[in-house]
């Protein structure tokens, strides 16, 4: 079955998003040349226009005098992040005593009134500051401790149980037979299974659509490329890449390389300067994005491959930032190809690139420290990890999970999963489950299956293998993730559920752990389709 779907945009939201496309509409300009005139990421823009999510009080700080907007842009966001915060805490909002009035695009904006919104939230907030659990009058509350990372990011971490309790419907061991037969059914959630292909029962496939489109503008299209078509094709990556769980490799793969060689047709025509360096950005992703998703399938020649390209047209583009991302994909490369030492030096390349900007994060997290631990440098994985929390630290970081594929900044979820990861592979088992309390303690992170599985896996191990080692416990984590995930995860997923196999393997009489065994046999690579 598919991930749950994003929730919907609160009203706040909605009329934020209503008035950007109106001002941008005004200042005759796009989302492309509005994200270069105030210096911020594009894919940032591109969600608040769209209202897929609420901007940070910087962005709308940047926004609101560039689009010459007195203060609205501003004072909407400030609504959008109350209605954000009260959904994320779980608040049952009672109706205010009027309805809010709708927002004039071209009239200037008073403050936010104090709705029962408002006065929920502030509530919520006052209790919080004073040490009290997150209630508030008229409103209720989810049960959570982990209420305090929404508003305290800084103590997100905190020391795990001991154990994670399986549900009780998940206690008994089931039969072997059965087991492996549950699996080839149950994982569609994670992209597992073949209905990870379906466009999530819309009728049609958007991605296929979307390129669709492009091959007819083409058509029309003069010798230059008009920034229209530049903008469509960064719409395009980017609607790959955020539904690139929902799709998986095998679908979403060759789509991307389908576009990826009607850009290349461009490129290779005459183009102004401008156009022609948009063209090579977009060219550098899409094959970044197919050497990626190579990895998931566990083709890393292929992915290779890719990565040679997109690497040698980010340094066309003199685009750095992406020459760091393309480094941070060859350094996956080369861990799930069992090259530590080369995963190590292409992370420590790319942050060269990355001048501690947004990819060094992930090539500290994800790269550096992971490799690092498969080499037997506690020490080192210890101080890149800590590195990466610091450039956490001075950055915006978006919320949730954001996407594995996601050319921005790692939110704090995966820097924590990431960071989960590297200390399991040297035995810090209590920093294992420490680190990955905090990252499924993030609000949004069920939305990445994907990352659920992975994170339950490295519990699974540490719980596995830890100095109270409880090696059935584990192994029906492991067996439970793993149902999740189907009979051909992508290449991570494989490879963890077998190195959780083969840690269990002295306790193979166990029941759980030999039903753990047959399972991870069971598990294939992912075809192209």
């Amino acid at each position: 079955m598919p991930p749950e779907p994003a929730p919907e945009p609160t009203e706040a939201l909605l009329e934020l998003s209503t008035l950007l496309k109106h001002l941008i509409v005004e200042a005759n300009t796009n989302i492309t040349r509005l994200a270069e005139t105030i210096g911020s990421p594009r894919q940032q823009v591109s969600r608040a226009v769209n209202g897929r999510e609420v901007p940070s009080i910087d962005l709308a700080a940047k926004l609101d005098p560039a689009l010459n907007a007195d203060g609205r842009v501003l004072a909407l966001r400030e609504r959008a992040d109350r209605e954000r915060r009260a959904r994320n805490i779980g608040a049952i909002i009672p109706a205010d005593d009027a309805p809010q009035p709708a927002v004039n695009p071209q009239a200037p904006l008073a403050s936010p009134p104090d709705s029962a919104l408002g006065r929920a939230v502030t509530a919520v907030e006052v209790n919080l500051s004073r040490g009290g659990r997150p209630a508030a009058a008229g409103v209720t509350v989810g049960d959570g401790a982990w209420i305090r990372t929404l508003f305290s990011p800084e103590d997100a971490i905190q020391p795990a149980p001991e154990r994670q309790e399986l549900p009780a419907s998940t206690n008994p061991a089931p039969q072997r037979g059965a087991m492996v037969e549950a699996i080839g059914t149950a994982g569609d959630a994670a992209g597992g299974g073949s209905s990870g292909s379906a466009p999530q029962d819309r009728g049609y496939d958007r991605q296929t659509e979307l390129v669709e489109v492009g091959v007819r503008l083409r058509y029309f299209a003069t010798p230059t490329v008009p920034s229209s078509f530049l903008d469509y094709l960064d719409d395009v990556v980017e609607d790959c890449v955020e539904s690139y769980e929902a799709r998986g490799p095998a679908a979403l793969m060759p789509l991307i390389v389908r576009q990826r060689n009607e850009v290349q047709t461009l490129i290779e025509g005459w183009q102004p300067a401008r156009a022609r360096q948009r063209l090579l950005r977009v060219a550098c992703r899409l094959s970044g994005l197919a050497g990626y998703m190579a990895v998931n399938l566990g083709d890393f020649r292929l992915a290779r491959a890719y990565c040679a390209e997109a690497f040698t047209l980010a340094r066309v583009a003199e685009d750095d930032n992406l020459a760091a991302w393309v480094r941070g994909t060859e350094s996956l490369c080369a861990y799930y190809a069992g090259d530590y030492r080369r995963a190590r030096d292409l992370a420590r390349e790319g942050q060269t690139y990355a001048a501690g900007g947004p990819q060094a994060i992930r090539l500290a997290v994800n790269g550096e420290a992971r490799a690092l631990g498969h080499l037997g440098d506690r020490d080192g994985v210890r101080e890149a990890v800590g590195r990466a929390f610091q450039l956490a630290g001075n950055a915006e970081l978006p919320a949730g999970m954001t996407p594995c594929t996601s050319f921005g900044v790692y939110s704090l979820a995966r820097i924590a999963a990431n960071a989960a990861t590297a200390h399991l592979a040297v035995g810090d088992t209590a920093l294992v489950q420490s680190y990955a309390q905090t990252a499924t303690a993030m609000a949004g992170v069920d939305r990445s299956p994907w990352s659920d599985v992975l994170i339950s896996l490295d519990v699974a191990t540490a719980l596995a293998t830890g100095d109270d080692a409880d090696p059935e416990h584990g192994a029906k984590l492991g067996i439970e993730a793993l149902t999740r995930a189907g009979t051909q995860p992508i290449e991570s997923i494989r490879q963890r559920g077998r190195e959780l196999a083969r840690r269990t393997t002295p306790w193979r009489s166990l029941p759980a752990v030999a039903d753990l065994a047959e399972i991870t046999q069971t598990l294939s690579r992912r075809p192209l389709r």
